[in-house]
């Protein structure tokens, strides 16, 4: 394969004329900008880099990002298989494009959208806690004390357990004499038995040590602050739980209902996209207080058209 032959050129130009020969540049694609500022040239020695500030597009880039990943996720239309392939956008025409750049409220829709995905975050870590919760209490729903009156005092210890089915008389053969008042719960688990069980603290050990011979463990205690019988409880994170499920349907509509937006999003994002790419292009140029040179390489083949 042979190499394309390369040209290399020079602009020097009004000052006035940076932007405009940038984005003709841009739009012809064919030049690949160097970049003069670690030049060291006779020539150059009048010119200084004059960078433009990139913070304000690169956070307008942010946001728009943010908002156009946070649609997506709502975005279910199946798309075909020429649209799918190629990653079509609907059409804009650019005189519309600078309407959107111009007067377009993008700063409102993204601030919804961070508001939206920020309940909807909150309204998950939520549902996660309470799902744990319900976990926990799940096997000590028969219970007919009040979690408050689950405690250990100066003298017992309260220790919560499970046992297999089948230990179960071994195991409490093997703690008598250890004066533990072992409570059973029922529950439709026919092969594991939940318990608590009051035993002084001085046995507290040797009554693990037993517990766990006989295939048990100790499981963790319930909550200082729990309040109310387990089964009151369950019942208000079930309520709860629902409330939950109904607000996040709420969010992901209004989320949906956001999606006409999109095209303008997307069109905006690459227009600023590319006030950022021709800011990049400026980055490299040399400029004086009235002009401007750039220079760069062009296929041999694309010099005419860019002539």
């Amino acid at each position: 394969m042979s190499l394309a032959q390369m040209q290399k050129i020079r602009l020097v130009g009004h000052d006035t004329e940076r932007e405009r020969v940038l984005t003709t540049l841009q739009g012809l694609g064919v030049v690949q900008i160097s970049d003069l500022t670690s030049k060291n040239e006779q020539f150059l020695s009048g010119f200084r880099p004059k960078p433009p500030p990139t913070n304000q597009i690169e956070s307008k880039l942010a946001d728009l990002r943010y908002a156009l990943d946070f649609l997506a996720r709502y975005d279910t239309e199946k798309k075909g298989f020429i649209q799918g392939f190629f990653n079509l956008k609907e059409l804009i025409r650019p005189e519309e494009i600078e309407r959107i750049a111009r007067a377009y409220d993008y700063r409102a829709l993204c601030q919804r959208v961070r508001d939206l995905d920020q309940e909807s975050i909150a309204l998950q870590a939520e549902r996660a806690q309470l799902e744990a919760r319900r976990a926990e209490l799940l096997p000590w729903r028969e219970l007919s004390l009040p979690l408050e009156k689950l405690r250990s005092t100066q003298t017992t210890a309260l220790i919560l357990g499970r046992l297999p089915q089948e230990s179960l008389s071994r195991f409490q053969q093997a703690i008598q004499g250890q004066l533990a008042e072992i409570v059973l719960l029922p529950g439709e688990d026919k092969t594991t038995n939940y318990f608590y069980a009051f035993v002084l603290k001085d046995s507290e050990a040797a009554f693990e040590r037993v517990l766990a011979e006989h295939g048990g463990e100790r499981l963790p205690d319930l909550p200082q602050e729990a309040r109310g019988l387990p089964k009151e409880i369950l019942s208000q994170i079930e309520r709860r739980l629902s409330e939950i499920d109904a607000r996040r349907q709420q969010l992901s509509q209004q989320a949906t209902a956001l999606l006409a937006e999109k095209p303008k999003l997307q069109a905006l994002y690459d227009y600023l996209y590319n006030e950022y790419l021709k800011a990049q292009a400026q980055a490299r140029l040399l400029g004086s207080p009235h002009t401007f040179v750039l220079e760069g390489w062009v296929r041999q083949s694309d010099f005419e058209r860019l002539q």
